[in-house]
């Protein structure tokens, strides 16, 4: 049970790691979207540009999201110059980002929050949702 509750807090979307993790899973797909629709312009049969011309935009803005996200969330964790490279570098490399998050979540570059807002503490209200 403690394992999911890790899971779910680390997705959530009231942190800014968790935007930048939903974010790097976003960006790896839309680099998969890509390269099939490259693989469709260039090789396949029949060549057509549908999927670059789909995936090309989506991955556009999905890849400034990302780097966007890597500055909010490495500078409220400090990141060093070396993690922010490798935040580039994944940004750059087809799946790079899952490949920095995981990384970075085994090294504790990215924290979770320690409690997700609205779950009670011990010593704190919880906030009326009605």
């Amino acid at each position: 049970m403690a394992a999911m509750a890790n899971q779910s807090s680390a997705y959530d979307l009231r942190s800014a790691a968790g935007w930048f993790r939903l974010i790097a899973l976003a960006e790896a797909a839309s680099w998969i979207g890509l390269l099939i629709g490259m693989y469709f312009k260039y090789l396949g049969s029949p060549q057509t540009e549908i999927g670059v011309k789909v995936f090309g935009p989506i991955h556009g803005g999905v890849f400034v999201a990302f780097l966007v996200a890597a500055v909010v969330v490495g500078l409220s964790h400090r990141w060093t110059a070396v993690t922010w490279l490798l935040a580039l570098l994944g940004s750059i490399v087809p799946l790079g980002s899952v490949i920095f998050l995981i990384w970075a979540d085994r090294t504790g570059r990215i924290r979770a929050s320690t409690a997700a807002a609205g779950v009670a503490q011990p010593g704190r209200t919880v906030p009326e949702t009605t």
